[in-house]
């Protein structure tokens, strides 16, 4: 399992199908997998299952936020973080649509009613693919480059805390 700076080698170009991090190779398998979200649930059945809902509709849900609003943030904080307005959206624009895919999250969080986004008892692969945006915003990412403020998404900063 690869999750730091890219290896260039051909051991793992062989074993990362698209020589992205992270990767795995499988014991007997001779080709890899790569891609976060789709590793997590490779993993989260690998082990049981314990980190999917059990209830079939949040379970879709979990599938269907994993596969569209996750990437989504992801695409928008690194739009905020580091674009230029050559010949894309300005940056106010490029805020707001990020603060919109923030803003998602947040109302999963009080639609949820609970700790975790699908409102179970434990955290899900949800949680785990979302996390690690999160905390680059916490910790203050976008605080420095960008002067984002992101004290007004109080679900997201307590679910944060949670994790």
């Amino acid at each position: 399992l690869w999750c730091h700076r890219l290896p260039l080698t051909s051991k793992f170009r062989s074993l990362s199908p698209s020589c992205i991090v992270p990767a795995l190779l499988p014991p007997g398998e001779s080709v890899g997998m790569d891609d976060s979200i789709p590793l997590l649930f490779y993993l989260n059945a690998a082990a049981g299952g314990a980190l999917s809902p059990s209830e079939p509709k949040q379970c879709w849900k979990m599938h269907a936020m994993s596969a569209k609003e996750v990437p989504d943030l992801v695409s928008k904080f690194y739009g905020f973080l580091g674009a230029k307005e050559v010949l894309g959206p300005s940056a106010e624009e490029r805020r707001a649509a990020f603060e919109a895919a923030l803003g998602v999250f947040e109302q999963q969080l009080e639609l949820s009613g609970g700790t975790w986004l699908l409102g179970t008892a434990r955290m899900t692969v949800l949680d785990i693919a979302l996390f690690p945006f999160v905390e680059r915003i916490m910790l203050g990412v976008l605080q420095w480059y960008r002067g984002f403020d992101h004290s007004r998404f109080v679900r997201l900063g307590r679910w944060y805390e949670d994790c």
